[in-house]
This record gives C-alpha cells, sequence and structure tokens, in this order.
C-alpha cells in the first residue's frame, strides 16, 4: 500500500485540526509466463477474459494487471489446429510482485481408433445346437484401441455405459498410451439382454463405450449390445447363436424377419405366382437326404420336360453346391435360383413337352425368390431349410430335425415361440427343403404354432407363407 498524497495546513487557530486527507489503492502486478511447442495459434485467457492471442512460442504477458491479493486463472479459449495445450502454473493468488512462470505447453495430436464401432454378444445359458466347438452362449468379447499417432495419448479415460445386469468389462488401458501401441476392452456378459429386448422382442439400445484422452481428435466409440432370442437385430428376430465366432468381433448367428411374406407357390412357371403357375421341376442336391436328389437326376428330368432344351440346356453343375439340404436354407435358395434366374420354364403352358424362355423368373412369383427382396435394409435374405425353422413332433416326419428336447439347429419354432414366447408368427411356411421321395413335385412345410412345431410336405403349387432368414453380419 502507497501514501498518494497528502495536505497539512498551519495557522494560528485555538481549534483541532480534523480535515488531514489520505488516499491509498491497491498494488497491481502483471500476469504472463512461456508458450512452448506451438505450432499454430492459441488464444489465452486470464479469469474467463482478457483474450490474448499467440502464434509463436516465447514469453507473454497479459494486457491487464492484477491486484495484489485477487485471484487469477489462465485457461485455454481456442486450441491451435491439430495440437492440444495444456496450462501449468496457471491459477493462483497475485502477491506483492509480478507473475511470469505461467507456462503453457502445446503438443500435436495423435489419434484413437477402435478395432469394431458395434459389438454384439450373446447372454448366457443357451445352448447352441448345431454348433460345434462351444456348447453354450456367452463368450466374452474383445475390443482393440489402438493409437494410430505419432505421440503418445495421454490421460487416456474409459466411460462405460449402465450394463445389463449380470455383464461386466475390464480393461489393459492405463492413463498413457503410446504412438503405435494398443490396449483391450473385454466385456463379459451375463444372463440379461440389453434393453429387456429378449423379452420385450424390441431393437435394444446399444450401450455406448467412450474412450478418450487428452490430446487426441476426437474420442472413439463403440455401442455393444447383449443379446438373447427374440431381440430384434440386424432386420429380424433372432433366433440362432454361434460364439464359435472370433472373440474379436461380434457373435455370429441368424435372424428372421420380423413380418411374414405374401403366400405364394413354392416354384414358378414364370408366368406368376398363383397355384396354376406352378414349375415342377427337380432343383438338384436340396432335399432332406442331402445327397439327393442328383444333379442328374435333375437334368434328366428337365431334358424330358421341355422341348428346347438343346436350346436351354439344363445349368452346368457348377451352379449348383452340394447342400444339407435339411439344414442348409442358404445353400438351398442359391440352388432354386441357379435355374430360376436363368429360365422361365412355361411348364404347364400348352401341352407336354413345355417350352424354356430366357430367365430371370420374376422373383415374387415363388418362395424362395421372395426371399432375394431388400428387407429392412437387407438384400442377403434366404428361404429357411426345414430344420432352421422347427423340429420334428414325432419320429415318423423324418426330417431328421430332432425333437423340441434335442433339436438339430437352433430354430424358429424353440427359439422364437417355445422359449420367446413371441406372437404373431402362427401359420404354415415352406421351407426351402425339397423332398427326397418326389422332388419335382412336393416340398417340405413348418407349422408354427404355440402348441408345438409341426412338419410335414405339400405339393408345391399350394401357396404357403414366407418367413426369410439371413446370417448376421459380423
Amino acid at each position: 500500500m502507497k501514501i498518494l498524497s497528502y495536505q497539512t495546513t498551519f495557522c494560528d487557530r485555538t481549534s483541532n485540526i480534523t480535515n488531514v486527507g489520505v488516499t491509498c489503492s491497491t498494488n497491481s502486478y502483471t500476469l504472463g509466463g512461456a508458450v512452448n511447442g506451438l505450432s499454430g495459434t492459441v488464444v489465452l485467457q486470464n479469469n474467463g477474459g482478457d483474450n490474448l492471442t499467440r502464434n509463436s512460442n516465447g514469453g507473454f504477458t497479459f494486457a491487464t494487471p492484477v491486484a495484489s491479493g485477487a485471484p487469477y486463472n489462465v485457461t485455454i479459449l481456442s486450441q491451435p489446429a491439430g495440437q492440444t495445450c495444456t496450462v501449468s502454473n496457471g491459477s493462483g493468488t497475485m502477491g506483492g510482485s509480478n507473475v511470469s512462470n505461467v507456462s503453457v505447453t502445446c503438443s500435436t495430436n495423435t489419434t484413437l481408433s477402435t478395432s469394431v464401432s458395434q459389438l454384439a454378444l450373446s447372454i448366457t445359458g443357451i445352448t447352441e445346437y448345431g454348433v460345434t466347438g462351444t456348447p453354450n452362449s456367452g463368450v466374452a468379447r474383445q475390443i482393440t484401441i489402438t493409437n494410430t499417432g505419432g505421440t503418445s495419448a495421454t490421460n487416456l479415460s474409459i466411460t462405460y455405459p449402465t450394463w445389463p445386469a449380470g455383464t461386466t468389462a475390464s480393461s489393459t488401458c492405463g492413463a498413457t498410451l503410446a504412438a503405435g501401441a494398443t490396449c483391450t476392452i473385454t466385456v463379459t456378459p451375463g444372463a440379461n439382454a440389453t434393453s429387456g429386448c429378449n423379452t420385450s422382442h424390441n431393437a435394444p439400445t446399444p450401450g455406448v463405450i467412450t474412450v478418450n484422452a487428452t490430446n487426441v481428435a476426437a474420442a472413439v466409440t463403440t455401442n455393444v449390445m447383449v443379446l438373447g432370442y427374440s431381440c430384434q437385430y440386424q432386420g429380424g428376430y433372432v433366433y440362432a447363436f454361434d460364439d464359435t465366432t472370433p472373440n474379436t468381433g461380434s457373435v455370429g448367428g441368424k435372424v428372421a424377419t420380423i413380418s411374414s411374406q405374401a403366400g405364394v407357390i413354392w416354384s414358378s412357371n414364370g408366368t406368376g405366382g398363383a397355384s396354376d403357375n406352378v414349375s415342377s421341376d427337380i432343383i438338384p442336391l436340396i432335399s432332406e437326404i442331402g445327397s439327393s436328389p442328383t444333379y442328374a437326376d435333375a437334368q434328366s428330368t428337365f431334358n424330358s420336360t421341355y422341348a428346347n432344351d438343346a436350346t436351354f440346356p439344363f445349368p452346368a453343375s457348377s451352379a449348383f453346391s452340394s447342400c444339407s439340404g435339411a439344414t442348409n436354407g442358404q445353400c438351398n435358395s442359391n440352388n432354386i435360383l441357379a435355374l430360376y434366374d436363368t429360365y422361365k420354364t412355361g411348364y404347364g403352358v400348352g401341352s407336354s413337352p413345355y417350352t424354356l424362355a430366357a430367365g430371370p423368373t420374376t422373383r415374387t412369383y415363388y418362395a424362395a425368390g421372395l426371399c432375394k427382396q431388400t428387407i429392412a435394409g437387407y438384400s442377403d435374405w434366404y428361404l429357411p431349410a426345414i430344420c432352421e425353422m422347427g423340429y420334428e413332433k414325432n419320429s415318423l416326419t423324418g426330417t431328421g430335425c430332432g425333437n423340441s428336447g434335442a433339436p438339430t439347429l437352433q430354430n424358429i419354432q424353440k427359439s422364437l415361440i417355445d422359449t420367446s414366447g413371441l406372437s404373431g408368427l402362427s401359420g404354415i411356411y415352406w421351407s426351402s427343403t425339397e423332398q427326397s421321395f418326389n422332388p419335382g413335385v412336393v416340398a417340405w412345410f413348418e407349422v408354427f404354432a404355440s402348441s408345438g412345431s409341426g412338419q410335414g410336405t405339400s405339393n408345391k403349387n399350394n401357396p404357403l407363407k414366407v418367413r426369410c432368414s439371413r446370417a448376421l453380419t459380423l
């Protein structure tokens, strides 16, 4: 404190003097320091104001001094492009001298990446019938975080969502991640699905894992979902899981479409999808007996059915795969389309032998073709095989699909109706499996019902419902 002025007047008086004036003011001192590592433009502030722009390294001083005894707080208002600046010695109470030790240190930003932007896991406690190598669901899965920049990521942090009960997460990530280094986050699922989607039958709201650091351009995130049967995911209801997929990515499995497709015949002669427009062709290698009907049988029947087979020969054997007809609907569907994408058969038009025409047959005219539409944004649907749809009610069915206690595969009936109580699927649906005894005329169907699965065969000219399936995208 300084005495700025004084005034004294002497005179010959006989009374006390009481009008002496003393005026005081608080000393103020400068605030500054040095900037290091800067390669752009940084804007500093003191106490939320007094902006100071710097575009070079070296000393700096704020324009407005700070009164002795008053607080100061130096912060970054605007970071330089591609850099992160931090302040040390930047806050305190001004004393009786200038402050010149504020340090602003700038470093080049680094970048983080995550191995997966979306991670799906299965709940525990599901027996994965038909999957070789793992008896049950619930495999823990990993996310890898990589520092892809040229400098260490500092003050690394991980923010986890509120997990469904029983799910936990752990990490090998520390506070610093060196350039080029990686660390992992492991998510271990419990018995409860995200958002309760296995009981609500809805699409779950993902939990988000966020990884950030002081000097990264942007945080990285991964959406995580723990799924159970009947959760809506990737366009359909989940009815099968495959936890043999690598634990560095999502669980495998299958979904069925949310809605069924309209009734249609199994195969079309190219003139429509009504019952009188059926084509009674043999599609090779897709019956419940995997090796039948043979390619030779299918070719021989084709040649005897059509008059112009020399002009339009039966597709080469390379066009057809040897399918496990009872269990592999995707393979079956590909074989069916191999014929009907090639030709319109004209079967039943006029008299035998019938006349072929160049294809393709309109896909909405027949069951497997209906599943080649884009549904819920996905175009890789197929007509499921009979064992993907259900199981045998009795041993006389002969599909080889097992029973409700030990089905050959996880299937729509057991997973979605028996286990999950999902309503709205009831009805009679085509499978992609031909019947081995009379493959040109007959194919297998599935009855979805709350009272249990039923399986049988029907002439291909019957318009039955279609519910498509697809494999999960990993």
